[in-house]
């Protein structure tokens, strides 16, 4: 290939080494000089800094992506067969740093969206096997075993001897796990199965590790419950029931795997006279004349695997310098080369990396002061965790609806029944078939895990339309009324959406959110309507799965609403030709009749206050019926100025005005975390928000295909350039990416204009193409400002640090379809957004203080939960108590047992009840009950005669506490009366 003339001997010395780790991959010649011409031409509009190997690893990776080979048959082979861990080895780059790396890439390159889709799949695996590597199997296998007096001989010693060491049993276990894992696809992609197939993995080594009475593998501190349970298994020696115990597994879906995959695959093996061993007992597998056999047979098996599918080699964590190849450096301790050594300082450094990942997402701004606090456990234990809750939730549910929805769908219409049971078939096949969609038939579960996740997901789709329809019958909703209702497609098909989401994300799927939407053709906007909803509706969802569907929420305010051809452009005759204000949306005190946050998002925490409280306040305005019925034309004409009593105000339940007041709330929130970091006055916080508000009403099509954090950051620079405050645009990006949401592609990767005859919208950047010249601006008929030195003024003329800057003007990026031109953020600003905001903004400057606006209103922010610690039922027990009245709900204890009067059942109260006499029995302070001295009366329950021992402080506050309760307790079902 003909060198550039503009490349020098720097670009010809990075050629011969890009050449010869080519060849040590024997990368093909189409794949190779197709990278080669995109660094190139990435090179010349932006600064690539670092290793120029290491971004040619990344053009590398992705033409390989892209590239069809025909097969021998008709089919076509995705991909070049190169492994993305041989890729990264070669070019002596980590994993983590490749990730990324490859993120800015797509960024530069302008690739379509699947690129990066495919890019966070690989991560999430990543990110998967990563947790389960160090919070599972490293513990449980340290657990179950020890280190032999083998592991210490020297190797060459051990070359003559058969015996498997520690070591080798350890690579193994590993190996094989992976091995069944990468064989099914519905494994691998959710995180409860993945850890259910480890204890499945783990239980058969413990299994042949016994039977072949290896006791210097044993651990010799193993608990006798775990030996016990091992010697009466009738069939062969397991710990299944005590690994689920004692590691939070679900022991019935272990059981599952188990029985009819594991068995499945071995069998397999077996027949092909792969595996050594007792085909029927599956033991043997270690023994002095198999181990080598067997090893090598799991190991090649898993390469194969590897080179097919492309991704990186998982059995990455058991190299001696795995914390190199990953990318966590850790200092070493004592062997700077022992394999040990090298899993602890993996294991301690992933920690930082994925406490924030997609596994575990992180808590939004919007309910950090409204969530309990969160309690320490792996992602792995949250998942079965969320899975068990679930489940207990719908333990009296099944996949048919119960006799009282039956009456009530009866009541409405008689043929809505046969209406909805044939919506509910279609449904199901359509979700079967996406979720059971596989590459290889060869690779086909013999589990059905569809129908499991679809078992639960319509039981909860009944159970929940049931309380939504008795809810708005509460709300004095007639027959009619509810009838249009259920009579709405897009309500049914988007509820049974989201009750699949819940089921789906439970289990760790990656199947989740917005692959559900995908699969029912639903627009996000119409989804975003059930959410709150459903969490208003189903008090006992797990707080994982709550702060996943405020995720989903946001995200579809934020920017998935406002994409083209959205129906939120579509939900009234006007469109959104006039958007309403804040003030036009908001909640006044006197129509709620108390001081209540105007604009809400779903709140996590609301789903723990009492249902009669819900039905007096929020709930209360906001019925399911005027979510889905047809905006008014008159609600999105703005209200008046001059206020009567006899003016109609308009409208304020519709869908629309509910959606631009949980819109506008969220800005604000996040508007003021970025002001507060920035450490701007309050002046400057009120214009900020008068601009944004001004472009959303105004200038909408700002937020067409674009995001919201995009406008924030552009209205926060403006206002600041026309205020004298010098706030550059780095600054504003270090803050916003403290914030939860934060993505480095909002502000690297953003829409500057779309082609001719390819928008939807009027451009808005149409007025400044018409002429080179831009008139003078006149504010007010009074003050004439020279609209060049103003645009001069307020342009920016910094870029983003530590991201790719670009080296040329207006020049548009590679783009696969050529479609849009993008660029950063810095650039929008100044193409764009200034163009259409600069005439407004303009009457900011502090020399048209005459004719200034008036600054606009800020949502109010939420006041937080108060300490549960002021309602202490005892000094000596760690039991807290809340009244019914209390406006915000107090924290949960740190345990997971929380009783509600009026909500929870009595054997919760029980469970407390005993927990505390446990610990007053055995005076255990590491539990969350502590007691120290006698005895003391545990919690009454409700069915418990009120008697107290006498002459005790406690117990008489105690007695006051309860008296409250059960005056509060009586307010309540007196006011459901009338």
């Amino acid at each position: 290939m003909t060198m550039d003339g503009k490349n020098g001997p720097d670009d010809q010395h990075i050629r011969s080494e890009y050449d010869a780790i080519c060849q040590s991959l024997n990368m093909d010649k189409e794949t190779a000089q197709t990278a080669w011409q995109r660094y190139q031409d990435i090179q010349l509009k932006f600064t690539l800094e670092g290793n120029h190997l290491h971004w040619l690893t990344c053009a590398l990776f992705l033409a390989g992506k892209q590239l069809r080979l025909p097969t021998v048959g008709e089919g076509v082979q995705l991909g070049n067969c190169i492994s993305l861990s041989r890729l990264i080895k070669a070019a002596n780059l980590s994993l983590i740093e490749f990730f990324n790396k490859i993120r800015k890439w797509i960024d530069m390159a302008g690739l379509d969206q699947s690129f990066r889709n495919q890019i966070e799949v690989i991560e999430r695996n990543f990110n998967v096997v990563s947790v389960i590597y160090k919070n599972k199997f490293e513990p449980i296998f340290q657990h179950l075993f020890q280190c032999n007096a083998a592991d210490s001989v020297p190797r060459r010693k051990l070359r003559h001897s058969k015996i498997c060491t520690y070591q080798q049993v350890f690579s193994f276990c590993w190996s094989l796990y992976l091995l069944i894992k990468g064989k099914y696809p519905n494994i691998r992609t959710d995180l409860v199965n993945c850890y259910h197939l480890l204890i499945c993995c783990l239980d058969l080594i413990y299994t042949n590790i016994v039977v072949a009475n290896r006791k210097d593998l044993l651990n010799p501190q193993l608990e006798s419950e775990a030996l016990i349970e091992s010697e009466n298994n009738s069939n062969s020696p397991s710990v299944i029931e005590y690994l689920c115990r004692r590691y939070d597994g679900l022991s019935v879906e272990v059981k599952a795997i188990k029985q009819l995959l594991l068995r499945s695959y071995l069998e397999s093996l077996f027949d092909k006279n792969n595996l050594r061993g007792n085909k029927r007992t599956f033991c043997g597998l270690l023994d002095q004349g198999n181990f080598d056999h067997n090893n090598k047979l799991v190991s090649n098996a898993y390469e194969e695997f590897v080179l097919s599918n492309g991704d990186f080699d998982e059995r990455i964590f058991l190299g001696s310098e795995a914390y190199l190849d990953i990318g966590t450096p850790a200092k070493p301790t004592v062997a700077p080369h022992a394999t040990a050594e090298a899993r602890q300082n993996v294991t301690r450094n992933l920690q930082d990396r994925f406490q924030n990942s997609t596994i575990t997402p992180r808590t939004p701004l919007t309910g950090r002061n409204f969530l309990n606090q969160k309690e320490e456990r792996t992602p792995v234990s949250s998942a079965t965790l969320s899975v068990a809750r679930l489940q207990a939730l719908l333990a009296k549910w099944t996949v048919s609806p119960s006799e009282t929805l039956l009456a009530l769908i009866r009541d409405c219409s008689d043929d809505l029944l046969n209406v909805i049971q044939s919506r509910i078939k279609q449904s199901k096949q359509t979700f079967y078939d996406s979720y059971t969609k596989i590459d290889d038939e060869r690779s086909k579960s013999p589990i059905n895990f569809a129908e499991n996740r679809w078992n639960l997901g319509i039981a909860l789709y009944y159970k929940t339309l049931e309380s939504i329809i008795l809810t708005e019958r509460r709300h004095n909703k007639t027959i009619a009324e509810l009838k249009i209702l259920l009579e709405k497609d897009i309500f049914h098909r988007s509820l049974l959406a989201c009750c699949l989401e819940i089921t789906v994300f439970s289990y760790g799927s990656q199947k989740i959110f917005p692959w559900i939407v995908q699969v029912f053709g639903l627009s996000h906007y119409d989804f975003y309507k059930v959410i709150e909803i459903v969490i208003r509706t189903e008090g006992g969802l797990p707080r994982e799965v709550v702060k996943h569907l405020n995720y989903i929420e946001e995200s579809i305010l934020d920017h998935l609403a406002w994409v083209s051809g959205s129906p939120l452009f579509s939900v009234s005759d006007t469109g959104l030709s006039n958007i309403p204000s804040y003030e036009e949306v908001c909640i006044t005190s006197n129509e709620e009749g108390h001081n209540k946050p105007p604009a809400s998002i779903v709140l996590p925490q609301m789903r723990r206050l009492k249902p009669a409280l819900n039905a007096s306040t929020e709930s209360k305005g906001f019925p399911v019926i005027d979510r889905y019925s047809s905006p008014m034309k008159k609600s999105l004409e703005p209200m008046s100025s001059v206020g009567t009593t006899d003016t109609p105000k308009p409208k304020r339940t519709n869908s629309l005005r509910l959606f631009f007041r949980k819109f506008y709330y969220l800005a604000s929130v996040r508007l003021k975390d970025l002001c507060r970091l920035l450490l701007l006055n309050e002046d400057l916080v009120s214009k900020i928000w008068t601009c944004f508000e001004y472009s959303i009403m105004h200038c909408h099509e700002l937020m067409i295909d674009r995001h919201l954090d995009q406008l924030l950051m552009c209205a926060i620079y403006v206002i600041c350039k026309v205020s004298k405050k010098s706030t550059k645009f780095y600054e504003i990006k270090d803050c916003y990416n403290r914030q939860p949401q934060a993505r480095k592609h909002l502000y690297r990767n953003v829409l500057v204009r779309k082609r001719k005859g390819k928008s939807e919208t009027r451009s808005v950047d149409s007025s400044r193409n018409s002429s080179p010249v831009s008139p003078p601006i006149i504010i007010s008929g009074a003050v004439t400002i020279d609209p060049e030195h103003s645009e001069t003024v307020m342009r920016s003329s910094s870029t983003l640090s530590q991201t790719p800057t670009p080296s040329g003007c207006d020049t548009e990026v590679e783009n696969g379809e050529a479609e849009n031109v993008r660029g950063d953020l810095v650039q929008f600003y100044n193409e764009v957004y200034l163009v259409a905001m600069k005439e407004f903004v303009l009457r900011f400057l502090p020399e048209n203080k005459s004719c200034a606006p008036s600054l606009s209103p800020l949502p109010p922010s939420r006041s937080p939960i108060a300490s549960p610690r002021k309602s202490q039922v005892s000094g000596r027990h760690s039991v807290f108590v809340s009244t019914f009245g209390c406006d915000s709900p107090p924290l949960s204890p740190r345990q997971k047992m929380l009783y509600s009067f009026q909500e929870s059942p009595d054997t919760i109260l029980k469970d407390i009840n005993d927990d505390v006499k446990q610990s007053e029995k055995t005076g255990d302070k590491s539990k969350s009950f502590i007691g120290r001295g006698k005895a003391k009366r545990a919690i009454l329950q409700n069915d418990e005669p009120e008697t107290l021992p006498k002459k005790s402080r406690q117990s008489e506050i105690l007695v006051k506490r309860l008296s409250k309760l059960t005056s509060d307790k009586e307010k309540v079902k007196r006011s459901q009366a009338e």
